[in-house]
């Protein structure tokens, strides 16, 4: 019953895992899931309504210290009893069947990962098409990466049947048994020759008691002497009573005895029973989720498919913004080292990975698992859902089979209870009534010793010795069967801590999970199987609490650092310029400052402004600060800070003025003519190239960030653009952070569909997958068996021996009191004694 049961459950599952594309919920995953579920608020089969009488045993019942004899005289160790069960697994294996390393792929006995992939060893490698086996009693279970190991020597194996089966062997298993057998075996056969000597000896001396003196020992004719009334006669007769009473007493502990095994039967039957509700009870509830998954699988794909619809951009968009990034380095990687933004750039980049990239991926796994898991797979779990359901409808009817097989043995049992104690009784009552009859002889004989009542004694010791015997051959063989009894609950607690070597490693899984408290679905893996509900709910513990604009923000920070950054580019060119147009010294008198907004169009600056201080070197005259014609702002500052030089020598011009130019005289020509500021003026017009390319620099860098967009640009570039980029790198990130939390919104929402429905439901299956209450009934009735069964088998083989023993006692008292309470005929006076007159006493009790 339990192993059938565990075989059912296992079926159940692997019907609604393996028996679609269900089974391939968990090729993605990289961990195990932990089912957490709720404290039950439905309890199995407590026995509360159950309090047969069975349940209380005798208080004269001796089956525990029964148990404990068997025990003390069995005292073998754990070891001995494991290398027991090993050969016994040896002794059922089929070693040319089982010895076969490799089995097709799509066997079941594949040994395959929970992910289907085969399982390969260090050791060896099986042909394309063929995985491992899984464990059987040849080979121990595989494992990955490691070489496979055989359970036993190949040698052992053809050693099993002797270490098991040769009686011959005392070192057997067998012989082990049989030799308990020794002691009662050997007492029945010597007792039966003593007494067939004593039969025989008895008939003699019959024959010859006038000729041969030994024969008064055998006699069946009184001593003439005559007999010690208080210690020949009364002492034996009370020694024949006290074996009447433990002939009795032994009775009553038989009768116990089988009582016990009576009570023990019906609370066996009582915790199958139970099993079987239980079990009822475990479909019934795995059922009703299966049923309400089934009704909204279609609801479920359908709103499933309202959330992941249009999301392809959640993949699509973090690939583009991680192109951006690097678009953006390789384009704009002269202006990141001009600012000195290394750190902000690489900050932006490591802080997107970091923070934006687990969320992105947690989301993009729940869509995944909507989309592939769900909406695409609906037929296929629906397929299964309906597999499952009328496997589990077939095997309710089967569980209904069960308990009225149950009932049916029940019944049988109990019509054969009369027929068991009668065949335990029989010989104890049987036994009963002939040291009876042996005592109506002894009471009789006090009225008349002549009664042929006291002939009794003699059908009394006769039978009491051929029951003895026999009592001592069926006594030896209760206690081998004792012994067989203690042997198999101590190999069954082996093989019940580990159904692997017996079950192989697939079924034992759902067996050592009955026992060991594990949830059935988490044996079978069925909670990585099943995981759509599951990744569905990691998936919203990761992003429920997360606030998606804060973590986005700790990117966009960065990048507003790395802005500030890039206008420092024009800003340190500006300083440096403007330090330059605003010297005011005595050869170079300028006192002029530009902006960022002014430098470009540096005559706006100098509106209001009519003329310059210092004669230009261009014209030799003041120059004007108004833009000349189309002049460009290079051309114009070029112009404004050339400065005329200081003659110094009798060879100066200014223009064309070579003759009335004296020393100290501004000029712009001659030999003598110097120009102190005229490096001045070059490096200003150098100095405003520079800060032109380092403003275009800047310009485009701003434009393809996207904090700010420069006035005049189209934002991004069109170089950035061509890239693929139609959004600045800015504007590209914060509008994935609004579109991602909007799908997080939506995903977090989902427990509000029918999709929240599906993984509730979901969750109550696994969760029902509880099969502990096989165990629980397992060991109730292993304690039945065990304790009670057995002590009442073993109180019923004790009393054997005790019965064996007071009958051989009630033989020998029976038979000498058969001689010495009777009396003398005239016939035998006669002939034994010389007549009537010379006996002494006839009369014994005269």
């Amino acid at each position: 019953m339990r192993t059938t049961t565990v075989l059912l459950l296992s079926s159940l599952l692997n019907t609604l895992v393996y028996g679609s594309e269900l089974a391939n919920f968990s090729s993605r995953r990289t961990e195990s899931y932990t089912l957490v579920c709720p404290p039950e608020d439905t309890e199995y089969n407590t026995d509360e309504d159950y309090a047969g009488a069975a349940h209380s045993l005798s208080k004269f019942s001796y089956g525990g210290l029964g148990t404990t004899l068997v025990e003390k005289l069995r005292d073998e160790s754990t070891e001995f009893y494991q290398d027991v069960v090993d050969y016994l697994i040896m002794f059922q294996c089929d070693l040319g069947e089982a010895s076969q390393r490799c089995v097709p792929e799509n066997s079941s006995d594949a040994a395959k990962d929970w992910e289907g992939n085969c399982v390969v060893s260090s050791d060896y490698t099986c042909p394309v098409g063929s995985c491992e086996r899984i464990s059987n009693c040849y080979w121990k279970p595989a494992r990955a990466g490691q070489p496979r190991e055989k359970r036993f020597g190949d040698k052992e194996y053809h050693q099993a049947e002797d270490a098991l089966f040769n009686w011959q062997d005392r070192e057997s298993y067998i012989g082990s048994i049989l030799q308990f057998a020794v002691p009662g075996i050997a007492a029945g056969f010597s007792f039966l020759f003593l007494w067939s000597i004593y039969f025989l000896g008895r008939l003699c001396c019959c024959c010859m008691w006038n000729s041969c003196d030994q024969c008064n020992y055998c006699s069946p004719v009184p001593r003439r002497e005559g007999y010690n009334i208080c210690w020949e006669i009364r002492f034996p007769v009370s020694l024949y009573f006290a074996c009447l009473v433990g002939i009795a007493f032994t009775g009553s502990l038989a009768y116990i005895g089988n009582e016990d095994i009576s009570d023990a039967c019906t609370n066996t039957f009582h915790y199958a029973r139970a099993l079987v509700e239980d079990s009822q009870l475990f479909l019934s509830r795995a059922r009703i989720p299966l049923v309400n998954i089934d009704d909204i699988a279609e609801d479920a794909a359908v709103d499933a498919e309202k959330i992941f619809d249009d999301t392809d951009y959640v993949h699509e968009t973090a690939d583009e913004i991680g192109d951006a990034f690097i678009n953006f380095g390789v384009v704009h990687q002269q202006g990141i080292l001009l600012s000195d933004s290394q750190q902000e750039y690489d900050s932006a980049v490591i802080k997107f990975q970091d923070e934006i990239d687990p969320i992105v991926i947690d989301i993009q796994s729940m869509l995944d698992t909507l989309e592939n898991d769900l909406y695409i797979n609906v037929e296929e779990i629906k397929s299964a859902l309906s597999s499952a359901i009328d496997q589990i409808d077939s095997y309710q009817n089967e569980t209904r089979t069960w308990r009225d097989d149950i009932d049916d043995a029940e019944l049988i049992e109990n019509a054969n209870r009369t027929i068991r104690q009668g065949a335990v009784l029989s010989l104890f009552a049987f036994s009963l009534l002939l040291v009876t009859l042996g005592l109506i002889g002894v009471i009789y004989s006090k009225n008349s010793n002549d009664s042929f009542m006291l002939y009794f004694l003699n059908v009394a010791w006769m039978f009491c010795a051929l029951l003895g015997t026999l009592a001592f051959l069926l006594g030896a063989v209760f206690l081998c069967l004792n012994v067989f009894w203690h042997d198999a609950c101590e190999m069954s607690d082996i093989a019940t801590a580990d159904f692997e070597p017996f079950l192989g490693e697939s079924a034992a899984a759902g067996a050592n999970a009955c026992f060991d408290g594990t949830n059935l679905a988490v044996a079978y893996n069925v909670t990585d199987q099943i995981d759509f509900q599951e990744k569905l709910d990691k998936g919203l513990a990761e992003i429920e609490d997360v606030n998606i604009t804060a973590e986005f923000e700790k990117v966009t920070a960065p990048l507003n650092d790395l802005q500030v950054m890039i206008e420092d580019i024009t800003t340190s060119a500006l300083d440096v310029l403007n330090d330059a147009t605003s010297m005011n010294h005595q050869f170079c008198p300028f006192n002029d400052t530009y902006t960022k907004s002014s430098i470009l169009e540096p005559w706006n600056e100098n509106t209001g402004k009519i003329s310059t201080t210092w004669i230009l070197n261009s014209t030799g005259s003041y120059g004007d600060y108004a833009r000349i014609g189309a002049e460009n702002s290079t051309e114009y500052m070029k112009r404004i800070y050339s400065v005329a030089g200081i003659c110094i020598g009798p060879s100066c011009c200014l223009g064309n003025d070579c003759a009335t130019i004296a020393i100290e005289d501004s000029c712009n020509g001659g030999v003598n003519c110097n120009y102190p500021c005229g490096n001045v003026g070059e490096k200003i017009a150098y100095g405003h190239v520079d800060y032109l390319e380092g403003d275009l620099i800047e310009k485009k860098m701003t434009a393809d960030l996207g904090v700010k967009c420069p006035d005049g640009y189209s934002c991004p570039t069109g170089e950035f653009q061509s890239m693929g980029h139609s959004l600045t790198l800015y504007d590209l990130i914060t509008t994935y952070g609004i579109n991602v939390t909007a799908t997080k919104d939506d995903l977090v929402n989902l427990t509000e569909t029918k999709v929240g429905e599906a993984m509730d439901e979901i969750e109550d299956f696994l969760c029902n997958m509880d099969v502990s209450f096989v165990g629980k009934r397992y060991n109730q009735v292993e304690k039945e068996f065990c304790e009670t069964m057995f002590g009442g088998f073993s109180q019923i083989s004790g009393a054997l021996w005790a019965i064996a023993l007071l009958l051989e006692i009630s033989a020998v008292l029976a038979s000498v009191l058969s001689v010495r309470l009777r009396g003398v005929s005239e016939d035998e006076a006669d002939d034994y004694y010389g007549g009537v007159k010379s006996l002494r006493r006839a009369d014994l009790y005269g």
